[in-house]
């Protein structure tokens, strides 16, 4: 009977099979190069080209997307690097939710270390800036240990040991260890990290292990402290030796920063001795300072005059409202800070620090009020002599 179809109904019987059996004659869509993935196992290194048809970011970045799985929590390490392009690395949960990410490990190649639980991850191999393309190298192996050793909290002081076997810092070859520390609310620390056996270095990550803080030696023979406040979550501090072949033991301790509030009162015209200490609270977070209160009644004219024979001593008035109103800069010859200056009635705090290494030290301090006597008259004609 098919005989006596025309070609166009045969045809259309044709296609309608072919619809029927689920074969669809029209072209594959192309795949989304923001949704594909390629495979990479534990302990290889794959080679990939960033090109200008790869997807690209929100900052026109071009990117590959590596994905693997886990079977139960392992420490991986994963390397990107490159020599046409400035390499960056993302490490998310296969939803898409960031869990790690890193710039620069010590060059422009890029490094993420940590301890991952069971689940399925994707690599995000991009560059840096926008519309760098060329070739690149991906490794991933198991890592150090990197889990926490332990965890903190306000007022805590725990020790710790840093050897060759410990977790790895990404940017570097450096060996740390990884503590925990978690806050309800938004707190104001001083977290301190000192080591007889090597060069301190402390840091401090948010959630998605970013870095929030770094403080190095506190001078040249000190320790490392950070004071800031941190707000609520859970933080990771980072107890690092910054000599690479070095490590051995520390202690790190969390505790309440010490306030600035103005304590002893400034008398006019009387010189106040003071001392400056590591424990002293940090003015601006990075000088230990003494805190006085100066109250003027009104506006007075003033002389300041800081000395100290163990530091290069330095000062900064601020008002009722926090502003800086004067600054008290060093002659570093004679490690003297003089200023005069007219302040208007009120409260002002004064801190007292010094401009460098030596933090601490004592000081003499005189705030005098500057009283001009009358001018003396001279007849046109005559010579006076005085004396300043």
């Amino acid at each position: 009977m098919f005989d006596a179809l025309p070609w166009r109904a045969l045809a259309c019987l044709a296609l309608a099979a072919l619809i029927a059996c689920g074969d669809d004659p029209s072209p594959a869509e192309p795949e989304d190069p923001c949704e594909a993935s390629s495979p990479i196992t534990m302990g290889q290194t794959v080679s990939g080209q960033l090109a200008g048809d790869d997807c690209q970011g929100s900052i026109g970045a071009y990117m590959d997307r590596w994905q693997f799985d886990l079977g139960s929590e392992t420490s991986v390490r994963i390397d990107l690097s490159s020599t046409s392009f400035d390499a960056y690395l993302e490490l998310r949960q296969a939803n898409g939710v960031m869990v790690a990410e890193n710039d620069d490990a010590g060059s422009l190649n890029s490094r993420i270390i940590t301890t991952l639980p069971a689940g399925s991850y994707v690599i995000v191999a991009r560059s840096l800036g926008p519309d760098q393309i060329g070739a690149y190298q991906l490794s991933m192996t198991e890592g150090p240990d990197c889990r926490p050793v332990g965890e903190l909290t306000i007022g805590s002081t725990a020790t710790g040991t840093i050897s060759a076997d410990d977790c790895v810092f990404e940017w570097g070859i450096e060996s740390i260890d990884n503590w925990t520390l978690t806050l309800s609310e938004p707190t104001d620390l001083r977290i301190e990290l000192t080591s007889v056996a090597f060069d301190e270095v402390l840091l401090i990550r948010d959630p998605l292990g970013d870095i929030l803080w770094i403080a190095d030696g506190f001078g040249p023979l000190g320790f490392a402290r950070a004071e800031l406040v941190v707000p609520a979550g859970t933080w990771t501090l980072v107890a690092l030796a910054a000599n690479p072949d070095g490590g051995g033991s520390y202690e790190l301790s969390v505790g309440l920063r010490p306030p600035c509030t103005p304590g002893t009162q400034v008398v006019l015209g009387e010189t106040f001795n003071g001392t400056i200490d590591l424990d002293d609270c940090l003015f601006q977070s990075w000088a230990p300072s003494d805190s006085l209160e100066l109250t003027l009644a009104v506006e007075t004219p003033l002389d300041f005059i800081l000395k100290s024979g163990d530091m290069v001593a330095s000062f900064v008035v601020v008002d009722q409202s926090g502003r800086e109103v004067l600054w008290g800069w060093p002659d570093y010859l004679t490690r003297t800070a003089r200023v005069g200056a007219t302040l208007g009635a009120g409260t002002y705090a004064l801190y007292a620090f010094a401009d460098g290494f030596p933090f601490s030290g004592t000081y003499q301090l005189t705030v005098s009020e500057i009283i001009c006597e009358p001018p003396t008259p001279i007849v046109v004609g005559t010579s006076e002599t005085g004396r300043l």
